[in-house]
């Protein structure tokens, strides 16, 4: 279960830069996370629950926005909405794609307590 380690590591980054500007606590952290990323939201929600117990983070809400897959096809010169698990153009069946959106993950904003 990878979510349980980005969980930590969720809390070891949002800790640090916490600290780094003298807060006392993390309130809230926003996430944008790709469905490429094969993240199971619910399975982060609840490890972020559990491994924020006694921590700057204790009260902090986790916020996750999920971002849709997006693909160039580099023949037909269009882009798709990806429908996993198969990566192919719709229009023209081609392999031969570029990942726009859907790999994303990033800590996009905490909100901090002082």
């Amino acid at each position: 279960m990878h979510e349980w380690s980005l969980a930590l590591e969720i809390i070891k980054s949002a800790e640090k830069e916490a600290k780094e500007r003298n807060a006392k606590s993390v309130s809230e952290i926003f996430l944008e996370i790709g469905v490429l990323n094969n993240i199971v939201v619910e399975q982060l929600k609840d490890s972020f629950e559990i491994a924020k117990r006694e921590t700057m983070l204790n009260d902090s809400v986790l916020f996750v926005k999920e971002i849709e897959g997006v693909a160039f096809c580099n023949n037909c010169k269009k882009s798709f909405k990806i429908t996993l698990p198969f990566i192919f153009c719709p229009r023209c069946t081609e392999v031969d794609v570029k990942i726009e959106k859907g790999d994303e993950l990033n800590l996009t904003k905490m909100t901090l307590e002082f």
